[in-house]
């Protein structure tokens, strides 16, 4: 997601509220979530110490996120296809 959304991982990990980086890092959450089905704790832990609830609410934005926006419902479809493939290599 920090390669797709230009950004470096720090900032997507960071604890910057400003909202172009809230976004990317929910969707990240959302995609580590899906793919890897760590814990929210363990994705808590990763994304800067974040507690398990502020993970669910990112997750949980994401999801309205993706079910409103075609342009973040297909970003997430691409990068979850091209981790995907990665993983099977």
């Amino acid at each position: 997601m920090a390669r797709h959304c230009q950004l470096p991982v720090s900032q997507l990990t960071g604890r910057s509220r400003r909202h172009s980086l809230v976004q990317a890092r929910a969707m990240a959450i959302y995609l580590v979530r899906k793919l890897a089905g760590l814990s929210l704790q363990q994705i808590g832990r990763y994304f800067d110490g974040r507690d398990h609830s502020t993970v669910l609410h990112a997750y949980r934005m994401a999801e309205s996120l993706i079910e409103h926006d075609s342009v973040a419902r297909q970003a997430v479809s691409q990068l979850g296809h091209s981790l995907e493939c990665a993983r099977t290599k």
